[in-house]
């Protein structure tokens, strides 16, 4: 515990970190249920400890989640931002797309080349309930926090699966959400329910071929939870390389680990 504080205080990862992933996994060990909430007005993401902030806070939604980690972990500013994406501020469709195209991105297609720090995109095919166009409408974002687990294969009742033939994976992510995912999600109260919100670790699942090709994706790991196939709601993943690094292959699957 010592030697994690000691290089919090520090405000440096280290070396071997994946630096949005360190300051992520450092908000949520952090955050108090008091000082998490999901929503934009304004946007503000602070670390006890860095730049003079006395209290670790969070108001994001997914996509702004997203940008704040990118720009405190690797010292980006709005127009920076801007010039890459056309928007200081962007949604989660415009992360579906930077990813999709890599735009900065190595596109992962292969369940089995999924990493720790590596980001999901999922581009909804029509509004939400609420009709309203935004970044809590257009997707979602979350950031893988351990690789895919093989898990035994569960049918629903609810929906249709791919068959026996798929198979599942556990993927734990971070996200700044309504709601967690999953029963150990750390955003769940001791009374039950998800309070107001906001940045938390839980626990998906994916749904991949025999050879790898993700299907679909399940928002938690709980029976019930309905599968999303590719055709309804579309998800890529995409590992960061930074703003300024040189052009990379559309995927990287055929790259070794």
């Amino acid at each position: 515990m010592l030697f994690t504080f000691l290089l919090w205080a520090a405000q440096v990862p280290p070396p071997t970190a994946v630096p949005h992933l360190w300051w992520a996994q450092r908000l949520v060990a952090d955050i108090k249920p008091e000082n998490n909430r999901y929503g934009s007005r304004p946007t503000q993401l602070e670390w006890r400890g860095a730049n003079g902030a006395t209290t670790t806070i969070n108001r994001t939604v997914c996509s702004s989640f997203i940008t704040e980690l990118l720009k405190k972990a690797y010292n980006y500013g709005p127009e920076a931002m801007k010039r890459w994406l056309d928007t200081p501020t962007p949604n989660a469709a415009r992360y579906h797309q930077a990813i999709a195209s890599a735009n900065q991105f190595s596109l992962i297609t292969q369940i089995h080349k999924i990493k720790p720090g590596d980001i999901i995109a999922i581009r909804y095919s029509r509004l939400d309930n609420s009709g309203v166009q935004g970044s809590s409408s257009s997707g979602h974002t979350m950031l893988v926090a351990s690789p895919p687990i093989p898990q035994t294969y569960r049918a629903t009742q609810r929906d249709m699966t791919f068959g026996s033939t798929s198979k599942q994976y556990r993927v734990s992510v971070i996200d700044s959400s309504r709601s967690g995912h999953g029963m150990l999600d750390t955003r769940l109260l001791p009374t039950g329910g998800w309070g107001q919100g906001g940045v938390g670790l839980g626990t998906i699942i994916l749904e991949a071929n025999p050879t790898g090709k993700i299907l679909g994706y399940r928002w938690s790991d709980r029976l019930g939870s309905p599968l999303r196939r590719q055709s309804d709601q579309s998800l890529v993943v995409g590992r960061f390389c930074g703003l300024n690094c040189e052009s990379r292959p559309r995927s990287n699957d055929a790259t070794s680990d």
